[in-house]
């Protein structure tokens, strides 16, 4: 199921009127891992297993991703 949602978020990303920079950025999102992070959580927090020890954990590990996606493409705006 987690790989469907992805592939669905990809194709909505790729189809939605937005300029290429903002397309780039959240494919890139993709990429890394980001939304398949978010989708984790949404699911552990359904299911009553939130550790907030791991919420600290995703949240420190998407910011380093955009960031590090940021400096590889040489786009420092956010």
């Amino acid at each position: 199921q987690k790989k469907l949602v992805e592939k669905l978020v990809t194709k909505s990303v790729k189809d939605a009127p937005i300029t290429e920079e903002k397309r780039k950025l959240l494919l890139s999102m993709i990429d890394e891992g980001i939304v398949g992070d978010v989708i984790d959580l949404v699911v552990s927090a359904t299911k009553g297993e939130l550790d907030v020890n791991a919420i600290e954990k995703v949240a420190v590990g998407c910011c380093l991703s955009v960031l590090k996606s940021r400096q590889r493409t040489g786009n420092n705006k956010i």
